[in-house]
């Protein structure tokens, strides 16, 4: 009877823990649903009519800017400007009247791209690849909640004859964005003619609740093996050693679970802290309780 009485006190001290988890992690949903609505910016702000100071007169040049790529770690956004020459600028064989010189300030790659007059199909060869470094690189701590910024600074001049002047043009930001990550942008042109533009790069919404499951299912995880290694320590019982291989697998398999987060930085980040390295850690507590439990405990005698 007591042994019953120890083995259904221990069945409902393991119902308590997921009841609690279960809870913990209905409150992680909520959280990260209202930090994402509260962050996250409407995505009519992708489709957004040119800003102020730009018109949209037919026999204007348009500058289309194509975000490519987006290497969080290393911290650099890959694009292309190309410019839409309209009919009136363009001669018979598809060159231009005058010369022409897209440029983009921001750039540490290649930021001037010349474009002869005179030099048939030359429209044909009018994008300059970009790459541009993102500002507060260090936010990907932050992790899914990183926030990161770019800055473009776009310009095209031509040569009348009496030196380089400003090009007026209109900018087409449909493909600026890529998968992943929701961008938004605001820009302006200056004085001198020059379209400054800001990028600001976020998780999307999806990411950021995929990643907030997996640490709290890893976690929880953790902690039932580690409820399992509690109830072998208070039995007086061998533990069997096929329990020795499945908690020194759920070890080795929780980093590459981990590596499941989309786009995630190498580890040290904010969710790694709250997930990651306590599930670890619970893992390692229990399977040492299981070896130590098999070692010292003699095996039952067999009749």
């Amino acid at each position: 009877m007591e042994k019953r009485g120890r083995q259904i006190h221990e069945k409902g001290f393991t119902m308590k823990v997921i009841q609690r988890f279960t809870i913990l992690l209905i409150l992680a949903l909520c959280i990260a649903t209202a930090v994402a609505q509260g962050t996250m910016p409407p995505l009519s702000h992708l489709q957004q009519a040119p800003v102020e100071g730009i018109t949209t007169a037919g026999d204007k040049p348009i500058v289309s800017i194509n975000l490519v790529s987006y290497d969080p770690i290393i911290g650099d956004v890959a694009g292309r400007v190309t410019v839409i020459w309209p009919q009136s600028m363009l001669s018979k064989d598809y060159g231009l009247y005058h010369d022409a010189r897209l440029l983009e300030g921001y750039s540490i790659e290649d930021s001037i791209l010349d474009i002869k007059g005179n030099k048939p199909f030359v429209i044909f060869n009018s994008s300059l690849k970009t790459l541009n470094e993102v500002d507060g690189s260090g936010s990907q701590f932050l992790y899914p909640f990183d926030t990161h910024h770019i800055r473009m600074r776009i310009g095209l001049v031509t040569n009348l004859g009496n030196g380089w002047q400003p090009l007026p043009f209109d900018v087409d930001c449909t493909k600026c964005t890529f998968e992943g990550f929701l961008i938004t942008f605001d820009g302006q042109v200056d004085a001198q003619g020059y379209y400054n533009v800001k990028f600001t790069i976020r998780r999307t919404f999806p990411t950021m609740v995929f990643a907030i499951i997996l640490n709290v299912v890893m976690v929880l995880i953790a902690v039932i093996v580690l409820v399992m290694a509690v109830r072998i320590l208070r039995q007086n019982e061998v533990p069997q050693i096929t329990s020795l291989g499945f908690i020194g697998g759920l070890l080795f398999a929780i980093p590459a679970v981990r590596n499941l987060q989309p786009k995630i930085p190498s580890m040290g980040l904010m969710i790694d802290y709250a997930g990651f390295f306590w599930a670890e850690g619970f893992l390692v507590i229990a399977l040492l309780i299981v070896m130590i439990c098999w070692l010292m405990r003699e095996k039952p005698k067999e009749d």
